[in-house]
């Protein structure tokens, strides 16, 4: 954004670093998940070699002390016949995380049109001009609106916590 507004050039790039580390964050864990997948053959394979046979054994042991009981964990017989209800999602964090999205996506809808209008101005063709617009929603107002939406639900939650403190 050459020669723009700097302070929605901050927060354009701001919502686009969330971005980057919310796939970077995704990707990590997905690797973690993949290799714990790739570790049980691999560990299975290694019990059976003698020398690493020993290893493998204490590791698996370290984590079964931790919490021997883990896997007879149960439900108490009058958990399982209570009935679990579950509360709405209260009116301040709903009306929270909706200004937030709204808020949020303004600077890329902004982007949009002042970009759109600079494009048919200069003369682009008609797929620059989309482009603009394409980029601008799908990459500045959707990140703006999750970031935006993540504020609300915190902003909502404050709200409705003053509002119980207030009863």
């Amino acid at each position: 954004m050459e020669g723009g507004n700097p302070i929605l050039e901050y927060i354009t790039y701001a919502m686009v670093g969330v971005v980057l580390f919310a796939l970077g964050f995704l990707a990590f864990r997905t690797a973690k998940f993949f290799l714990t997948l790739l570790a049980i053959p691999l560990l299975e394979a290694a019990a059976r070699w003698r020398p690493a046979a020993r290893s493998v054994a204490a590791w698996g042991e370290r984590g079964a002390e931790r919490d021997p009981t883990s896997w007879r964990a149960t439900l108490a017989p009058d958990v399982d016949a209570q009935v679990v209800t579950t509360r709405d999602v209260p009116i301040g964090v709903r009306r929270g995380v909706a200004a937030g999205a709204t808020i949020g996506a303004l600077p890329g809808i902004w982007y949009a049109i002042s970009g759109a209008l600079r494009d048919h101005v200069a003369g682009a063709p008609l797929t620059d001009v989309a482009a603009t617009i394409g980029i601008a929603i799908g990459l500045v107002a959707a990140a703006g609106a999750f970031v935006g939406a993540a504020v609300g639900v915190v902003a909502g939650l404050g709200v409705e916590a003053l509002r119980e403190r207030r009863r």
